[in-house]
Protein backbone atom coordinates (compact mmCIF):
# COMPACT_ATOMS: atom_id res chain seq x y z
CA UNK A 1 0.00 0.00 0.00
CA UNK A 2 1.50 3.38 -0.58
CA UNK A 3 0.11 6.38 1.25
CA UNK A 4 0.54 9.87 -0.53
CA UNK A 5 0.53 12.95 2.24
CA UNK A 6 -0.67 16.05 -0.14
CA UNK A 7 1.82 19.01 0.51
CA UNK A 8 4.75 16.97 2.52
CA UNK A 9 5.49 15.42 -1.17
CA UNK A 10 5.67 12.55 1.11
CA UNK A 11 5.73 8.48 -0.06
CA UNK A 12 6.29 5.96 1.91
CA UNK A 13 5.74 1.99 2.00
CA UNK A 14 3.73 0.66 4.17
CA UNK A 15 1.67 -2.81 5.22
CA UNK A 16 -0.62 -3.57 7.73
CA UNK A 17 0.68 -5.83 10.60
CA UNK A 18 -2.74 -7.93 10.11
CA UNK A 19 -1.95 -8.80 6.81
CA UNK A 20 1.59 -9.83 7.35
CA UNK A 21 0.20 -12.16 10.15
CA UNK A 22 -1.92 -13.45 7.17
CA UNK A 23 1.73 -14.08 5.18
CA UNK A 24 3.01 -15.71 7.75
CA UNK A 25 0.27 -17.87 8.84
CA UNK A 26 -0.08 -19.27 4.85
CA UNK A 27 3.43 -20.04 5.06
CA UNK A 28 5.14 -17.86 2.49
CA UNK A 29 8.66 -17.86 2.94
CA UNK A 30 9.73 -14.41 4.31
CA UNK A 31 13.49 -15.66 4.60
CA UNK A 32 15.04 -12.91 2.25
CA UNK A 33 12.64 -10.26 3.40
CA UNK A 34 13.18 -8.04 6.88
CA UNK A 35 9.84 -6.64 8.32
CA UNK A 36 10.55 -3.21 10.02
CA UNK A 37 8.62 -1.43 12.56
CA UNK A 38 9.02 2.28 12.78
CA UNK A 39 7.93 5.41 14.68
CA UNK A 40 5.94 7.13 12.37
CA UNK A 41 8.00 10.57 13.19
CA UNK A 42 11.44 8.61 11.07
CA UNK A 43 9.16 8.46 8.00
CA UNK A 44 11.51 10.17 5.70
CA UNK A 45 14.27 8.55 7.82
CA UNK A 46 13.77 4.95 7.51
CA UNK A 47 12.70 4.82 4.00
CA UNK A 48 16.19 6.21 2.85
CA UNK A 49 17.63 3.74 5.05
CA UNK A 50 16.10 0.97 4.13
CA UNK A 51 16.35 1.63 0.68
CA UNK A 52 19.95 1.91 1.68
CA UNK A 53 20.77 -1.17 3.34
CA UNK A 54 18.41 -3.39 1.31
CA UNK A 55 21.01 -2.64 -1.31
CA UNK A 56 23.68 -3.19 0.74
CA UNK A 57 22.31 -6.51 2.02
CA UNK A 58 20.14 -7.55 -0.94
CA UNK A 59 17.12 -8.17 1.38
CA UNK A 60 13.62 -6.74 0.79
CA UNK A 61 12.61 -4.61 2.97
CA UNK A 62 9.15 -3.38 4.32
CA UNK A 63 8.56 -0.52 6.69
CA UNK A 64 5.26 -0.29 8.77
CA UNK A 65 4.73 3.17 10.33
CA UNK A 66 2.83 3.93 13.27
CA UNK A 67 3.15 5.52 17.04
CA UNK A 68 5.91 4.09 19.16
CA UNK A 69 3.18 3.25 21.62
CA UNK A 70 1.02 1.64 19.21
CA UNK A 71 3.48 -0.46 17.51
CA UNK A 72 4.85 -1.85 20.66
CA UNK A 73 1.67 -2.91 21.60
CA UNK A 74 1.75 -4.77 18.10
CA UNK A 75 4.51 -6.47 18.67
CA UNK A 76 3.14 -8.07 22.68
CA UNK A 77 0.59 -8.75 20.26
CA UNK A 78 2.39 -10.84 17.86
CA UNK A 79 2.64 -8.86 15.32
CA UNK A 80 5.67 -10.58 13.10
CA UNK A 81 7.91 -7.57 12.56
CA UNK A 82 11.96 -8.20 13.07
CA UNK A 83 12.69 -4.95 14.16
CA UNK A 84 11.35 -2.04 15.84
CA UNK A 85 12.41 1.26 15.96
CA UNK A 86 11.16 3.53 18.62
CA UNK A 87 11.18 7.43 19.22
CA UNK A 88 11.58 6.50 23.04
CA UNK A 89 13.36 3.25 25.19
CA UNK A 90 10.15 3.41 26.93
CA UNK A 91 7.97 1.40 24.79
CA UNK A 92 10.94 -0.76 23.56
CA UNK A 93 11.55 -1.51 27.50
CA UNK A 94 7.67 -2.51 27.49
CA UNK A 95 8.41 -5.09 24.28
CA UNK A 96 11.49 -6.71 26.01
CA UNK A 97 9.57 -7.12 29.62
CA UNK A 98 6.68 -9.06 27.53
CA UNK A 99 9.05 -10.77 25.23
CA UNK A 100 11.54 -12.10 27.36
CA UNK A 101 13.83 -13.95 24.41
CA UNK A 102 14.96 -11.05 22.70
CA UNK A 103 18.05 -9.18 22.17
CA UNK A 104 18.17 -5.22 24.63
CA UNK A 105 17.65 -2.54 22.49
CA UNK A 106 20.23 -0.20 20.85
CA UNK A 107 20.07 3.31 21.35
CA UNK A 108 20.99 5.04 17.56
CA UNK A 109 19.99 8.92 17.18
CA UNK A 110 18.41 11.67 18.89
CA UNK A 111 15.35 13.12 17.64
CA UNK A 112 14.29 17.07 17.80
CA UNK A 113 11.33 19.07 18.19
CA UNK A 114 10.04 21.86 16.03
CA UNK A 115 7.12 24.28 15.56
CA UNK A 116 6.10 24.53 11.85
CA UNK A 117 3.77 27.47 11.18
CA UNK A 118 2.49 29.39 8.16
CA UNK A 119 5.40 32.36 6.63
CA UNK A 120 2.63 34.68 7.98
CA UNK A 121 3.05 34.18 12.02
CA UNK A 122 5.67 35.63 14.15
CA UNK A 123 8.84 34.08 15.00
CA UNK A 124 8.36 34.07 18.64
CA UNK A 125 7.82 29.99 20.31
CA UNK A 126 5.56 31.56 23.16
CA UNK A 127 4.46 34.59 21.28
CA UNK A 128 3.22 31.64 18.57
CA UNK A 129 1.62 29.41 21.12
CA UNK A 130 -0.28 31.01 23.01
CA UNK A 131 -1.96 33.81 20.79
CA UNK A 132 -5.37 32.66 20.03
CA UNK A 133 -5.22 34.30 17.31
CA UNK A 134 -3.15 32.00 15.34
CA UNK A 135 -5.03 28.93 15.67
CA UNK A 136 -5.21 25.78 16.18
CA UNK A 137 -2.08 23.63 17.27
CA UNK A 138 -1.57 20.12 16.49
CA UNK A 139 0.72 17.55 18.22
CA UNK A 140 0.78 14.03 18.77
CA UNK A 141 -0.76 12.26 21.22
CA UNK A 142 1.12 12.06 23.99
CA UNK A 143 0.18 8.34 25.64
CA UNK A 144 1.40 6.50 22.45
CA UNK A 145 3.59 9.42 20.16
CA UNK A 146 6.97 10.52 22.19
CA UNK A 147 7.16 13.42 20.30
CA UNK A 148 3.45 14.43 22.10
CA UNK A 149 4.72 13.55 25.54
CA UNK A 150 7.53 15.95 24.43
CA UNK A 151 5.45 18.48 23.62
CA UNK A 152 3.17 18.41 26.69
CA UNK A 153 6.81 18.63 28.26
CA UNK A 154 7.41 21.56 26.59
CA UNK A 155 4.19 23.25 27.47
CA UNK A 156 4.87 22.50 31.26
CA UNK A 157 8.59 24.31 30.84
CA UNK A 158 6.55 27.19 29.27
CA UNK A 159 4.13 27.58 31.52
CA UNK A 160 2.06 27.63 29.32
CA UNK A 161 -0.35 24.43 29.66
CA UNK A 162 -3.38 26.06 30.83
CA UNK A 163 -3.47 28.53 28.63
CA UNK A 164 -3.03 26.62 25.08
CA UNK A 165 -5.17 23.55 26.24
CA UNK A 166 -8.50 24.37 24.18
CA UNK A 167 -6.57 24.67 21.45
CA UNK A 168 -4.56 21.26 21.05
CA UNK A 169 -5.74 18.64 18.50
CA UNK A 170 -4.56 15.22 19.10
CA UNK A 171 -2.89 13.21 16.20
CA UNK A 172 -2.51 9.65 16.32
CA UNK A 173 1.81 10.05 16.13
CA UNK A 174 3.99 12.83 15.08
CA UNK A 175 3.19 12.35 11.07
CA UNK A 176 -0.94 12.80 11.78
CA UNK A 177 0.06 16.13 13.12
CA UNK A 178 2.10 17.46 10.37
CA UNK A 179 -0.55 15.87 7.78
CA UNK A 180 -3.38 18.46 10.29
CA UNK A 181 -1.20 21.34 9.39
CA UNK A 182 -0.95 21.02 5.66
CA UNK A 183 -4.43 20.27 5.14
CA UNK A 184 -5.24 23.84 6.55
CA UNK A 185 -7.07 21.89 9.76
CA UNK A 186 -4.44 23.29 11.93
CA UNK A 187 -2.61 26.94 12.06
CA UNK A 188 0.78 25.21 13.47
CA UNK A 189 2.15 21.85 14.44
CA UNK A 190 4.82 20.54 16.89
CA UNK A 191 6.58 17.39 15.28
CA UNK A 192 9.77 15.88 14.10
CA UNK A 193 12.60 17.42 12.90
CA UNK A 194 12.81 14.22 10.65
CA UNK A 195 9.51 14.87 8.85
CA UNK A 196 10.24 18.49 7.38
CA UNK A 197 12.88 16.80 4.77
CA UNK A 198 10.32 17.79 1.81
CA UNK A 199 8.28 19.91 3.59
CA UNK A 200 7.63 23.26 1.28
CA UNK A 201 9.50 25.91 2.61
CA UNK A 202 8.12 28.75 0.80
CA UNK A 203 4.82 28.14 2.39
CA UNK A 204 5.74 26.82 5.64
CA UNK A 205 8.52 28.31 8.65
CA UNK A 206 10.38 26.03 10.77
CA UNK A 207 11.14 27.11 14.36
CA UNK A 208 13.60 24.96 16.27
CA UNK A 209 12.60 24.62 19.79
CA UNK A 210 15.66 24.62 22.54
CA UNK A 211 16.18 20.51 23.74
CA UNK A 212 16.54 21.74 27.17
CA UNK A 213 12.97 22.59 27.33
CA UNK A 214 12.35 19.03 26.50
CA UNK A 215 13.04 15.55 27.62
CA UNK A 216 15.46 13.56 25.45
CA UNK A 217 13.88 12.13 22.71
CA UNK A 218 15.66 8.79 22.44
CA UNK A 219 15.55 6.32 19.53
CA UNK A 220 16.22 3.20 20.06
CA UNK A 221 16.47 -0.38 17.72
CA UNK A 222 15.46 -4.02 18.69
CA UNK A 223 15.59 -6.95 16.66
CA UNK A 224 12.42 -8.59 17.78
CA UNK A 225 13.29 -11.89 16.24
CA UNK A 226 16.99 -13.38 16.77
CA UNK A 227 17.75 -13.56 13.21
CA UNK A 228 20.96 -12.61 11.38
CA UNK A 229 19.08 -10.08 9.44
CA UNK A 230 17.22 -8.11 11.88
CA UNK A 231 20.47 -8.09 14.13
CA UNK A 232 22.54 -6.64 11.22
CA UNK A 233 20.19 -4.39 10.11
CA UNK A 234 20.06 -2.88 13.84
CA UNK A 235 23.72 -2.64 13.81
CA UNK A 236 23.61 -0.90 10.63
CA UNK A 237 22.38 1.62 12.21
CA UNK A 238 25.72 2.55 14.07
CA UNK A 239 27.32 2.29 10.85
CA UNK A 240 28.92 5.49 9.01
CA UNK A 241 26.06 5.16 5.97
CA UNK A 242 23.29 5.04 8.34
CA UNK A 243 24.67 7.86 10.60
CA UNK A 244 25.15 10.54 7.57
CA UNK A 245 21.44 9.39 6.57
CA UNK A 246 19.95 10.24 10.01
CA UNK A 247 22.24 13.57 10.30
CA UNK A 248 20.64 15.02 7.04
CA UNK A 249 17.66 14.24 8.51
CA UNK A 250 17.81 16.15 11.37
CA UNK A 251 19.09 13.32 14.17
CA UNK A 252 21.85 13.46 16.30
CA UNK A 253 24.27 10.67 16.36
CA UNK A 254 26.94 11.96 17.92
CA UNK A 255 27.96 11.30 21.62
CA UNK A 256 25.26 8.96 22.56
CA UNK A 257 26.21 5.94 24.75
CA UNK A 258 24.63 3.29 22.33
CA UNK A 259 24.31 -0.58 23.64
CA UNK A 260 25.01 -2.46 20.72
CA UNK A 261 22.44 -5.97 19.95
CA UNK A 262 24.40 -8.87 20.42
CA UNK A 263 25.97 -10.73 17.23
CA UNK A 264 26.23 -13.99 18.65
CA UNK A 265 22.10 -15.16 19.08
CA UNK A 266 21.33 -16.88 16.29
Amino acid sequence: MIIDYPGLKYRVRTLLWIGLLCTVACGTDTSTKLTIAAASSMGDAISTLADQYGEIADIDIQVVLGSSGALAAQVIQGAPYDVFLSADSTHAARVCSHLKDVNGPMTFALGSLILVHDEQLGADLTELLTSSNNGLISVANPVVAPFGEASIVLFQSLGITDNIQPRLVYGQNALQALQFLVSGSCAMAITSRGLTHRLDTTKYKILSIDSSLYDPITHVALPIKKKSDAIAFVNYLQSDQATMVLEQYGYQTKGIQPVRSKTNSQ
